[in-house]
């Protein structure tokens, strides 16, 4: 099983926590957990 959006943003923003400075690195992924997935 796939890990969830919600465990994925977690992990990210704790990682950013630690290391701000990549903020800037991970802004494409944090917009896209963001977004509505897509209906099948």
């Amino acid at each position: 099983m796939p890990p969830s959006r919600s465990l994925i943003r977690s992990t990210v923003e704790a990682y950013l926590e630690r290391h701000p400075d990549e903020r800037s690195g991970l802004d494409a992924l944090l917009t896209a957990l963001d977004r509505p997935a897509a209906s099948l």
